[in-house]
């Protein structure tokens, strides 16, 4: 029953990803807006809630400054990791990531993993494929991807994202924002 639970959920998880093509260069999500439908948490917000910073870089950007290189040496990209409460008071439906990936060819086995536990025990994880969204390799792509909220996720509940190089090759994460939908 857990595995027909997870592949359903894995199921309308692939339904909300969506590539734009990859001469766009709006960026969708801009730091702290607010509006009815979603709060956009970003950087200059909180910036304590970014992880893997050391994996930033100058080389290969989308936008300036910087961007997350993934490859043999660090397969998890710059992240977004804190608690539910500090989204707001109201109770979340959707949990939305956006960001632009580089990818040098279109066989890289990348995941997006989001994870939520409380007091340090798992009580989510998925890793949704990326690899059949990479349309073109050396060309940024932008991922939208919208997952609902697990229905026994609380305020104390903390919210980890990024995206994985499963398989260790070299790409480029930038622009990652993270928002959710009440």
């Amino acid at each position: 029953m857990k595995n027909v639970v997870k592949l359903l959920l894995f199921a309308s998880v692939a339904a909300f990803i969506s590539c734009e093509a990859p001469d766009a260069t709006e960026n969708d999500n801009k730091a702290g807006e607010q509006d009815s439908n979603a709060y956009v948490i970003s950087t200059p917000m909180y910036p304590e809630c970014w992880i893997n910073e050391h994996t930033l870089q100058r080389e290969v950007v989308h936008t300036q400054p910087w961007a997350s290189k993934i490859d043999s040496s660090w397969q998890d990209s710059y992240g977004y990791r804190d608690f539910f409460r500090n989204a707001g008071p109201q109770m979340l439906k959707l949990i939305n990531v956006s960001f632009w990936a580089l990818f040098p060819k279109t066989e890289i086995d990348a995941k997006l993993v989001v994870g939520i536990d409380s007091m340090e025990t798992q009580t989510f994880w998925v890793g949704i494929e990326l690899k059949d969204s990479i349309k073109t390799a050396n060309e940024w792509q932008k991922f939208n991807i919208s997952l609902g909220t697990p229905a026994k996720t609380g305020p104390d509940h903390r919210l980890t994202v990024y995206v994985w190089g499963f398989d260790k090759q070299r790409m480029y994460v930038d622009d990652f924002a993270v928002s959710y939908t009440y």
